[in-house]
């Protein structure tokens, strides 16, 4: 994601606040030093559990916040919820947050940010899944950039634990957080973003988001594969310096001319919220809650659209379910119909040869005839079935061999022999001339002409006048057929 947008004079000027971050006795990063104004502040903070990491993020946001600078926490451990005790800082997310975090709400957090106001992404209760804790990060910071690039000011992004939003691997949604990771970090500067990159395993964290910072401390790590991934920043010293570390001791490269160890200051405002339970909700100010209320109140009416929306889709898919029961249902009605049409197709061939027999024969044996009457009835009720449907109200007579119901049904089974049905079905779906139906039944034109002749004698099908055909835009030699039944 590249921008190219060029902030305002006045927007610059902004960005450009003189600011003080003391870390040590020795070590201050001022916003006045070169390197600060052409690279903006980018550190990357490195330790295990316990080597002081946390601690000196919490002290340079404490002086970020007390310089006016928004401070903006991507916190996955739930460790900087303190600071809404000494600052006006709005919690999302966790059991005592102001705010809880949804997905659909990430506008409204934008809005928040917009505001200017401090903001504490608590996302320990996602740390279960890695893939959807690393989307849901993605979308924050997406959220973050896009607000902080159209509204430019002064401010701290933390990211804490970045190994596992850009892990060292080479999939497509990892080296897509990377390239956003990276735009933020190098990008940024120009919008008044300054970044703090935190991570206990920099053997797991992608290089990408680590080399983009040129300001890298680098407290105690005893585990030889991060010992080993961070050796070249360390050089002229080896890596193993960094097991013997105190808590708060931190090698500093880039801000020095060599790495230079410090110790970073022991005070600090807020209390470390990784050790220390929430018992009791933050106090606010009767201001800060009111707006803290805003924000619920907009959140609320995104969830509650949100439930309704999955309540109509739960409605919608057991709906779906039902159709496609019913669908299925339909199916195996109609398997078991075609297969009483493929029985009808087999009676049908084994009849012809003995139809002709019967009517060349002088005389023919009672049995014989009864057979056949017998499988005539059966192959007009399968037809009946086929053509009129299941559900018109028809009767079949096994006596008489005739089918009560409408004209057209009446027509069809009582009048008609099968050839002649074929013609008036087709006559059905439209007038046509003889060549044209002909091809539609597949018979002969000589054929399908004798056929009109007798279906025009038993007045089932009539000729279209002249008129009649250029009203119906038909177009084609010869006479064109309908039928003289209107189809039920």
């Amino acid at each position: 994601m590249t921008y190219s947008r060029e902030i305002t004079p006045d927007e610059k000027a902004t960005c450009e606040l003189l600011m003080e971050f003391k870390l040590s006795g020795n070590m201050s990063l001022t916003t006045q030093d070169p390197r600060v104004k052409n690279q903006g502040i980018r550190v990357a903070i490195i330790g295990e559990s316990g080597s002081g990491k946390s601690w000196a993020i919490a002290v340079v946001a404490e002086q970020a916040i007390q310089q006016g600078l928004q401070v903006i926490f991507i916190d996955p451990h739930g460790e900087y919820w303190t600071f809404a005790e000494r600052f006006d800082v709005v919690i999302v997310g966790g059991d005592k947050g102001d705010l809880l975090f949804s997905e659909e709400c990430i506008d409204i957090y934008g809005e928040i940010i917009k505001q200017g106001k401090n903001i504490d992404f608590n996302l320990r209760e996602l740390l279960d899944d890695e893939m959807t804790y690393g989307r849901l990060v993605e979308r924050i910071l997406r959220m973050l950039w896009k607000v902080l690039v159209n509204n430019p000011r002064p401010c701290i992004v933390v990211f804490e634990e970045a190994q596992m939003v850009c892990p060292q691997e080479k999939s497509f949604d990892v080296m897509r957080r990377v390239s956003l990771v990276k735009n933020i970090v190098t990008g940024g500067r120009k919008f008044g973003i300054s970044f703090i990159l935190g991570s206990q395993r920099p053997a797991e964290l992608h290089k990408t988001p680590l080399s983009q910072c040129w300001i890298r401390l680098f407290g105690k790590t005893t585990e030889r594969l991060d010992r080993v991934a961070v050796e070249d920043y360390l050089k002229p010293f080896k890596s193993d310096i960094l097991k013997t570390l105190r808590t708060g001791q931190f090698y500093v490269y880039g801000w020095f001319d060599e790495p230079k160890l410090i110790n970073v200051i022991s005070e600090r405002l807020t209390r470390h919220g990784g050790d220390t339970p929430l018992i009791a909700p933050v106090e606010r100010t009767q201001i800060q809650q009111a707006s803290i209320e805003e924000f619920r109140r907009k959140i609320d009416e995104v969830i509650r659209k949100s439930q309704e929306t999955e309540s109509e889709l739960e409605r919608l898919k057991r709906e779906n379910q039902s159709l496609e029961k019913r669908l299925s249902e339909s199916n195996a009605k109609l398997r078991e119909m075609l297969h009483k049409l493929d029985e009808l197709k087999d009676i049908r061939d084994m009849i012809r040869p003995l139809t002709e027999k019967i009517q060349s024969a002088k005389q023919v044996d009672a049995s014989v005839l009864g057979v056949f009457e017998d499988l005539k009835s059966r192959i007009q009720a399968l037809e009946l079935s086929k053509v009129a449907g299941t559900d018109l109200n028809t009767f079949f007579d096994q006596r008489t061999g005739l089918i009560f119901g409408d004209a057209r049904t009446q027509i069809l089974f009582n009048r008609l022999l099968p050839d002649e049905r074929a013609v008036f079905l087709a006559l059905e779906k439209g007038p046509s001339n003889i060549v044209t139906l002909a091809r539609r039944i597949n018979l002969s034109e000589n054929k399908t002409k004798a056929l009109l002749d007798n279906l025009f004698h038993k007045k089932v099908v009539r000729v279209l006048s002249q008129k009649e055909k250029r009203l119906s835009n038909l177009t084609g030699a010869g006479k064109f057929y309908t039928i003289t039944v209107t189809p039920q």
